[in-house]
């Protein structure tokens, strides 16, 4: 059960976002007021529905009385007057009833749009967690070098393939959930470095040439690549996930906002004194 909020909007959360959002205080409980709501306004579309066709049947069956009977138009008026009171007394009550649950739907998809944005950093460090948590098995599955099924079968690591695909696709999924938290709340720094300082906290260490990397691609340069393995410039999920397991050094993360700052600047100053250093 996961509200979509109408903004930030997420179309079916994966399962590390879900628990990214249920571990949000006072989420789960505003979900369940949303979900509380669901029936009523339903029920009282549908008596609205019925008392609206309430007042136009009995305008039909005054008419008919009055093609029938035209002498007798003031008693059928008064007795089609007291059945149309009471069919618009419903109505008006039904309409009140779905206009108060929307404005309360409303309301509750307001407080947990405020409630995922004040939690921005708090959704990332529990990707973060789940992250760590599945690199942590994935290496310790001993597949450092193997890339395939056949080579996993080759040097009897069979079981230990289908776990780490497993591990692999949630991965991936928390790598999505990551995407999309920050495409909608994150500062314009945040997305552009996504794929790569969000990545990797020590991304400059692993690249030393990712800074004239930038300049280059300023330049139209495209000999200055990375360490990880790339397709037409743009990182794969899984070879990155096998490179990361073939690499003891790489320390995968998902920053908070104040994290990718601060391992951007240092980077960036850090690449201007290696400059200085070689011009002097």
């Amino acid at each position: 059960m996961t509200y979509i909020p109408s903004a930030p909007r997420f179309h079916s959360p994966s399962a590390p976002l879900r628990a990214a959002l249920s571990a949000l205080p006072g989420y789960d409980e505003h979900v369940a007021a949303v979900e509380a709501l669901k029936a009523p306004h339903a029920a009282a579309v549908r008596e609205q529905t019925f008392a609206k066709t309430a007042l136009d049947n009995i305008a039909g069956d005054l008419a008919d009385a009055l093609l029938g009977t035209p002498d007798d138009a003031p008693a059928a008026i008064e007795a089609s007057t007291t059945q149309a009171t009471a069919a618009a007394d419903a109505a008006r009550t039904t309409a009140t009833a779905v206009e108060l649950i929307e404005a309360t739907e409303k309301q509750l998809g307001i407080d947990l749009d405020d409630i995922i944005r004040s939690g921005y950093d708090r959704i990332l460090k529990h990707l973060n967690g789940i992250l760590q948590d599945d690199y942590a098995k994935s290496r310790k599955l001993g597949l450092r070098g193997i890339h395939d099924a056949e080579q996993a079968i080759e040097a009897g690591k069979a079981d230990a393939w289908s776990a780490m695909l497993e591990i692999r696709a949630n991965i991936f999924h928390v790598r999505a959930a990551q995407s999309s938290i920050v495409g909608r709340l994150g500062s314009h720094e945040t997305v552009q470095r996504i794929n790569t300082f969000g990545l990797l906290a020590n991304y400059a260490e692993l690249w030393p040439g990712w800074f004239e990397s930038q300049a280059g691609a300023r330049w139209g340069r495209e000999d200055i690549t990375p360490p990880w393995p790339t397709i037409r410039g743009d990182i794969d999920p899984a070879e990155l996930h096998a490179w990361i397991l073939d690499t003891p050094d790489a320390e995968p993360w998902v920053p908070t906002s104040a994290e990718l700052t601060a391992a951007v600047k240092a980077a960036e100053q850090a690449a201007r004194e290696d400059l200085a250093k070689q011009d002097a």
